[in-house]
């Protein structure tokens, strides 16, 4: 999402609710820092800590709901977030509706989805990260919400949704083919709009 909103100045809301991940968002993007999770509750708080698997891998944990400890797992001290739903953040920056949506919150992202309002939150494509078993959850959940979005293309990690009602206003030439930028530049969960200019 780095090339999105550095290279053809989309407007957009990097949600992260880690400190840690601060200094460098502010440094490196142009997007509007929301640090905070995204939940079906206004103002709630949640609990969660990062779980650490070796270099290259690590998830999010909710304190205290883990159905069994895992070998060689390193967590870090709970920490209390904020969390507000999706419609929310995106009032608070003038906005109703999402052109493209990049999910990747280390495997809590069906919850995320669950949360949204999608009658109040329309979305033109989303970018979700997840397995095959992962994907066949959101294709149903996506379907039974009225979210409007389908499949459109898998890849080994992640997924494409688009709702074909709303991506005319997205430039990506033929209607069934999405550009996807390396997975290395994306941030872990980011919603960006296309700047709109006056006709």
């Amino acid at each position: 999402t780095f090339f999105f909103d550095r290279c053809l100045g989309w407007e957009g809301l990097c949600i992260e609710p880690l400190a840690k991940y601060h200094a460098g968002i502010r440094k490196h993007r142009t997007c509007t820092l929301v640090p905070e999770c995204i939940s079906s509750i206004p103002n709630s708080t949640l609990s969660m800590q990062l779980e650490s698997h070796g270099e290259q891998q690590g998830s999010l944990a909710v304190v205290n709901t883990s159905s069994s400890p895992r070998s060689k797992v390193h967590r870090t001290r709970p920490v209390q977030i904020k969390c507000n739903p999706l419609h929310v953040a995106l009032a608070n920056v003038n906005r109703t509706a999402v052109d493209l949506w990049s999910l990747d919150v280390e495997g809590h992202e069906q919850q995320v989805l669950s949360s949204v309002a999608w009658d109040r939150t329309p979305v033109g494509v989303l970018l979700v990260e997840g397995d095959a078993v992962m994907r066949a959850g959101y294709k149903s959940l996506l379907a039974n919400a009225g979210s409007g979005l389908t499949l459109e293309r898998e890849m080994s990690g992640d997924a494409v949704f688009a709702d074909r009602s709303r991506i005319g206003a997205l430039p990506t030439g033929k209607p069934r083919h999405f550009w996807v930028p390396p997975l290395e530049s994306f941030l872990a969960n980011a919603i960006f709009t296309i700047p709109r200019t006056a006709d």
